[in-house]
């Protein structure tokens, strides 16, 4: 359960990261751990937007460089 605006950021997120070709650090938020170097497993947002708190999509993000 997406909101609009949560759906905008994970959009500007893909492009300022270049989409599945650029690498950027990620906070596990289960455990604080950072994994310095990860990627995009797409260059978009594979997901629905049905209006606020209704929209979902999936993202997935891996750990090693970009290839």
């Amino acid at each position: 359960m997406l909101e609009d605006a949560e759906l905008n950021a994970l959009e500007t997120f893909i492009v300022d990261t270049q989409g599945a070709f650029g690498t950027f650090a990620f906070t596990d938020p289960k455990d604080g751990k950072v994994y310095s170097s990860c990627h995009l497993k797409s260059d978009g947002l594979e997901g629905l937007r049905a209006g606020d708190l209704r929209g979902s999509t999936n993202l997935q993000i891996l750990e090693g460089p970009a290839s």
